[in-house]
């Protein structure tokens, strides 16, 4: 295989050994044939400028954007796709790890296969780099049409596609923390083959104070508006109603803008994500008795603990059935 593969990322506040480590990642692939696309999506920060630039001057496949205001992610990518010359895109994000054979694994099982896209499982890491959990899985490919429905159960920085087929969608959409939910969703509506290589080709960083610096709110009601916008299309024979001004009114209806509905919802996610630890590294009787507390909390936290409860008992599946 000589097939061009372009690697799309955007950077944001990323630290400088995170950054490194996510570079090298890539640039060290036992897959050579590659280009990588990086945005910096915040034109202030002069020391990820200076780290991307340091690459660029020293490995010709590194190609840097600069926006010149915050775009947010799915801008930030729809970007990197206008400039991607490969067949096939991988994603990266500025804070993981892709394991030394990634590409080549993932690019040999599309090929091999005939899928349109692929995600991997994931190995966990916390911000000191160490090992939480050494393989997670949320799907298989037997399982991942069914599961998609109801959860996203792809992590987007494993996942390589066909450049065609994302182009064909123009790219992602501005659902602001779904935006890959919303593409995986959109590929399955129109019948595109996903499949999932069952072992660990990123490492995945679990921040801890994550949930400080996120709108959970907003992130819970944007998962829920793509799956209806996908029952829409479904319904409709494809017809899909997005328009900023369509989620905005969802937004609204829901109490986004309600001040306190939203503080009291962010209040209980501290939990949830203390719960989701838990299971994640197999504390699983302190992680369900903190997820069951979660659910209680707030009536808008008891779907993604169904949710979560479902993803585990699928890896657990997947694990000792396949």
């Amino acid at each position: 295989m000589d097939m061009l593969v372009s690697v799309v990322m955007s950077t944001y506040n990323e630290t400088e050994d995170e950054l490194r480590k996510a570079i090298d990642s890539i640039l060290n692939q036992t897959y050579r044939t590659l280009e990588f696309i990086i945005a910096i999506d915040n034109p202030t920060n002069v020391d990820i400028s200076r780290i991307l630039h340091e690459y660029k001057n020293k490995d010709s496949r590194v190609i840097i954007l600069n926006n010149k205001e915050n775009l947010g992610l799915a801008m930030s990518l729809n970007r990197c796709l206008d400039e991607v010359k490969g067949e096939y895109i991988a994603r990266m994000d500025a804070d993981d790890i892709s394991f030394p054979d990634r590409i080549e694994n993932e690019l040999k099982f599309l090929c091999e296969n005939g899928f349109d896209m692929v995600a991997t499982d994931i190995e966990l890491i916390n911000e000191e780099n160490k090992v939480l959990a050494d393989k997670i899985s949320y799907a298989s490919t037997d399982t991942v049409k069914r599961i998609l429905r109801y959860s996203n159960c792809i992590v987007h920085s494993t996942v390589m596609i066909k450049s065609e087929v994302i182009k064909s969608f123009n790219g992602y959409r501005s659902i602001k923390s779904a935006e890959d939910y919303d593409l995986w969703l959109r590929l399955l509506t129109s019948g595109y083959k996903i499949g999932i290589i069952n072992r660990p080709l990123i490492s995945y960083r679990l921040r801890a104070n994550g949930i400080l610096r996120s709108d959970k709110f907003g992130q819970h009601l944007s998962t829920q508006y793509v799956k209806q916008l996908y029952k829409f299309r479904k319904n409709k024979k494809n017809i899909d109603p997005f328009s900023e001004e369509d989620m905005k009114a969802y937004l609204e209806e829901h109490g986004y803008f309600n001040v306190e509905y939203k503080r009291k919802y962010e209040k209980c996610c501290n939990l949830y994500v203390i719960a989701k630890e838990d299971i994640e590294t197999h504390k699983f009787i302190r992680g369900y008795w903190k997820l069951i507390k979660s659910m209680c909390l707030h009536k808008d936290r008891r779907l993604l603990a169904i949710n979560i409860i479902h993803r585990k008992i699928m890896s657990i599946y997947i694990q000792y059935v396949h």
